[in-house]
C-alpha cells in the first residue's frame, strides 16, 4: 500500500500525526454537516490532541492491513483536505469491508467524490482481495444515494436503527458492491 495515490484532479494521502491541525481544521469547518450523519461523538473528538492520537492509531492500523482512510487534497491546493474516504471492518472469511466518506460541501457536485472511490477501488479490491463492500446510508442523504449507485453499489434493503445519530437511532440503507 502506497502513502500517495492521485488522480486527474486529486491526491488521496494516508496521513500520520504530524497533520493532526489540517484534520482538525477539516473536521471542525465542517462540523455542521459531519454530525448530521455520522454517529455521536464525545465532546473532546474537536480537540488537537485528540485528532493527533487518533490518526496515530490509525496509521499504525493502516500499517497493520486493518484499515484505510485516505485524505483528500485538491492538486492545485495540496494543504487543504477538501474529503476523505475510508474502508474499515476488515473481514477476511468473507472478503468484505465498509466504506465511508465525506467531503466538504463547498466541493459536493464537482465529482471530487466519485473520482476518489471509483479511483480507490481500482487499488483496494485487488490489495485486500474484497469481494464484497458495504455502504450505510441515511434515506435523506439523497447526493451520497446517488453516488453510490452511480459507483455500482446495489440496494438489499434497510438496516433498521442502524446508527444513534443526534442521540436517536436510525434506519440506514444497506448498499453492496460486489467486486469484480
Amino acid at each position: 500500500m502506497k502513502i500517495i495515490y492521485e488522480t486527474e484532479r486529486l491526491f488521496l494521502r494516508i496521513l500520520n500525526e504530524s497533520y493532526y491541525m489540517q484534520v482538525l481544521t477539516f473536521l471542525s469547518r465542517n462540523r455542521e454537516l459531519f454530525d448530521q450523519y455520522e454517529i455521536d461523538k464525545p465532546s473532546f473528538y474537536y480537540t488537537a490532541d485528540y485528532q493527533k492520537r487518533l490518526l496515530q492509531q490509525e496509521y499504525n492500523q493502516i500499517m497493520k492491513g486493518n484499515r484505510i482512510r485516505f485524505y483528500i487534497f485538491l492538486k492545485e491546493n495540496s494543504q487543504r483536505i477538501i474529503g476523505t474516504v475510508s474502508f474499515t471492518d476488515f473481514h477476511n472469511v468473507s472478503q468484505s469491508c465498509q466504506i465511508g466518506y465525506k467531503f466538504d460541501p463547498n466541493y459536493h457536485h464537482q465529482g471530487y467524490a466519485y473520482e476518489t472511490i471509483s479511483h480507490a477501488l481500482s487499488f483496494v479490491i485487488p490489495e485486500y482481495k474484497l469481494h464484497r463492500i458495504e455502504a450505510y446510508i441515511q434515506p435523506k442523504n439523497l447526493s451520497s444515494i446517488h453516488l453510490v449507485e452511480r459507483l455500482g453499489f446495489e440496494l438489499e434493503g434497510t438496516a433498521r436503527e442502524y446508527a444513534c445519530i443526534g442521540g436517536k437511532w436510525l434506519n440506514h440503507l444497506q448498499y453492496s458492491f460486489i467486486c469484480p
